[in-house]
């Protein structure tokens, strides 16, 4: 299995808020690439509008690591959730840190879990084209299944209706786990600052361009980027099969 991760952080900012996790290891920005075995591929997106995001992303991966289980990864993402709020409460000023969360765990001769809440995304890669297999917990998409197009047109895109930490246990409700019934040559995962500014094509595109150097995914921050991006811009591309 290859991966290639890229994270580029929000222009005039000291630090990013998105953290990636691949390899067993916490990254932040830059472009990696690496041949793995799997196990825990993840990203995280501190929610910028309170204090503590970048704290939050990184607490949680740092757990992800270790804790996270495929044979119950419910229950740890629910310890790993407990631990962040506890941590929180003795980080004065930031008590309300909270991040995203969009989690791959790989096993040999076991299917594929994927744990997911907030607005992060997972994709399966199909050919050339991609399937999304998370729900985006935003208003937006709130709105739209309760039929109300016109409010959906107008909430704003980036409001989230569920989270790791933010002080309160109860925004974790609505935590996706999910286990893929069938096997995909790949899967890609993405921060808001990408798929909230790029057309599906300009994925699928750069997917199926196989073109996945450096400068290929400054590129694509820089298209995200010249839509009006103005977040943390994070990717990472999973190929099962090289």
């Amino acid at each position: 299995m290859k991966v290639y991760a890229y994270m580029e952080r929000r222009t005039g900012r000291l630090f990013s808020e998105d953290t990636m996790l691949a390899n067993g290891a916490v990254l932040k920005e830059g472009f990696y690439s690496f041949d793995t075995t799997g196990n825990c591929i993840a990203i995280a997106d501190g929610v910028g509008g309170n204090a503590g995001g970048r704290e939050a992303s990184e607490y949680v991966l740092d757990r992800c690591r270790n804790e996270l289980t495929k044979e119950d990864p419910r229950t740890s993402i629910l310890n790993i959730n407990d631990g962040l709020l506890a941590f929180a409460k003795s980080a004065f000023g930031m008590e309300q840190m909270a991040t995203t969360l969009s989690a791959i765990l790989f096993c040999d001769n076991a299917p594929v879990k994927i744990v997911h809440v907030g607005n992060t995304r997972v994709m399966a890669i199909q050919g050339e084209y991609t399937k999304q297999l998370t729900k985006d917990h935003t208003t937006v998409e709130l709105l739209r299944a309760r039929g109300d197009y016109d409010a959906a047109e107008r909430a704003p895109q980036n409001e989230i209706t569920a989270c790791m930490g933010s002080g309160n246990p109860a925004r974790i409700a609505q935590l996706q786990i999910i286990e893929v019934d069938r096997e995909y040559s790949g899967y890609v995962l993405t921060s808001d600052g990408i798929h909230d500014y790029l057309d599906l094509e300009d994925i699928e595109d750069f997917i199926s361009s196989g073109d996945w150097s450096k400068q290929a995914f400054e590129e694509l921050a820089q298209r995200a980027k010249s839509k009006g991006s103005d977040d943390d811009k994070s990717i990472i591309i999973i190929r099962v099969w090289e």
